[in-house]
């Protein structure tokens, strides 16, 4: 790795004006005293703060926690893990392959990217196991069926919905 954090692009539609603009705008961060002008663009992809390898000799002797501690001070509120990720790193990741964050699972992907996937992420509301997958189409419970059956628990499981329905962030 050539930075402290090696993470997987988030899908191609979510860039910085798509899924940060509006609450960037809102918490009126460009006017802020504290601001830095970082190297990004508004149609840059961000990275996904659900698939990161970090390394962390370079993370401790970069301070890179007090520093993502900060931006969460600063910008706390709806979807404080990324943004303070996405704003201490802005371009300066290690781009991890796209396998290793398989997305769009809403629609039935090729053969190919299953068979190439080292994680299958569900960024959306029905994810196989939760009660909102009963809503899906048959054929699309078929597939999640099928696609995920051989990693089922096959004892009883002490989790409950809602940690596993779950997207909070964090505040401090």
């Amino acid at each position: 790795m050539r930075t402290a954090l090696a993470a997987a692009l988030d899908m191609k539609v979510a860039t910085w004006r798509a899924v940060f603009m509006e609450l960037m705008e809102d918490l009126e961060l460009p006017r802020q005293p504290w601001w830095r002008p970082l190297d990004i663009k508004l149609d840059d992809r961000i990275l996904n703060s659900g698939v990161l390898v970090l390394d962390l000799n370079r993370w401790r002797a970069e301070n890179r926690t007090g520093r993502c501690e900060e931006w969460v001070r600063r910008v706390s509120g709806v979807k404080v893990a990324s943004l303070a990720l996405n704003l201490e790193f802005g371009r300066h990741f290690d781009v991890l392959d796209w396998r290793w964050n398989v997305m769009g699972l809403m629609v039935t992907p090729p053969d190919q990217c299953l068979g190439q996937a080292r994680i299958l992420h569900w960024a959306e509301a029905k994810k196989p196991w939760s009660k909102q997958a009963l809503d899906l189409p048959m054929r699309m419970q078929a597939f999640y069926r099928n696609l995920t059956s051989p990693y089922e628990p096959q004892g009883a499981c002490s989790w409950r919905d809602e940690m596993l329905d779950s997207d909070a962030d964090i505040s401090l």
